[in-house]
């Protein structure tokens, strides 16, 4: 690891050493804990010795320190801690999110959060179009998609804003959905309702939707004809809860898609 114009002290198997203001290589041989302190500015990190070497880097400053040679993580926020392991097969410093994502979640994983802030190797996956030669292993997972292009003939990334999550059908015929990403519209069981049209008490018959909206006399009768139903309405809220839309009992989140 080499060290330009800071003051680090690293902890190797809990014996700490100091690195001078402005020393030029430091060298780690083992798992280390480096305190970034004064008047730091940046990092640049070197190659590591095996495969899960863990460095952790703890800013105690009050701005930001940058990190050179390092493809994964940029920079350290202040009074902010960093946890890295060497990712020998990749040849790059990986920070701990980073190394579990690229280990155990594949690309097209969707995952969920309560707020749209970039997330590291993820989109927000609202439909808008991407660069498919920033992202070449997730654009040949896209195809099977086929999700579509927009109007500059850019690849888009799916759209799952206000919709719930269905398994895929497979063939099992529950739904028409039988691929990843296809979209179903809304749609309710069947409603039905029935009212008699012939015979004296036909008047008094509703059943199901159907209910008798109001009464009156017959037209031309007087009082003593007697009151019967002069219309009839359809009423599914007598049958199932109502609203403008179909829909599931369901709390709002924002969806992402790994793309790296």
């Amino acid at each position: 690891m080499e060290v330009h114009h800071n003051i680090a002290m690293v902890f190797q198997r809990q014996r700490p050493a100091v690195v001078s203001e402005n020393s030029e290589t430091t060298v780690i041989e083992a798992d280390a804990t480096v305190v970034l302190d004064g008047p730091v500015s940046e990092l640049r990190l070197g190659s590591g010795a095996f495969t899960g070497c863990r460095l952790v880097l703890i800013n105690n400053t009050n701005h930001s320190v940058s990190l050179l040679g390092n493809d994964q993580v940029t920079e350290i926020k202040p009074y902010k801690m960093l946890e890295l392991f060497w990712f020998g097969s990749r040849s790059t410093w990986a920070s701990m999110y980073d190394f579990e994502n690229q280990v155990t979640v594949p690309l097209g994983t969707v995952i969920t959060c309560s707020d749209r802030k970039n997330k590291s190797g993820y989109l927000y996956a609202n439909g808008s179009a991407f660069f498919p030669e920033l992202y070449p292993e997730f654009y040949e997972l896209w195809k099977t998609y086929k999700l579509g292009y927009d109007h500059f003939g850019m690849p888009r990334l799916p759209d799952l804003r206000g919709v719930v999550f269905r398994m895929a059908d497979d063939g099992i015929g529950f739904s028409t959905q039988q691929k990843v990403f296809q979209f179903e519209p809304d749609a309710i069981r069947n409603i039905t309702g029935q009212f008699d049209a012939q015979g004296y008490d036909a008047w008094k018959s509703d059943y199901g939707a159907f209910v008798v909206a109001a009464y009156g006399y017959v037209d031309g009768g007087t009082s003593g004809s007697g009151s019967f139903a002069r219309d009839r309405r359809f009423d599914a809220s007598r049958v199932v809860p109502v609203a403008h839309e179909n829909r599931v009992k369901s709390k709002a989140v924002y969806p992402f898609i790994k793309v790296l």
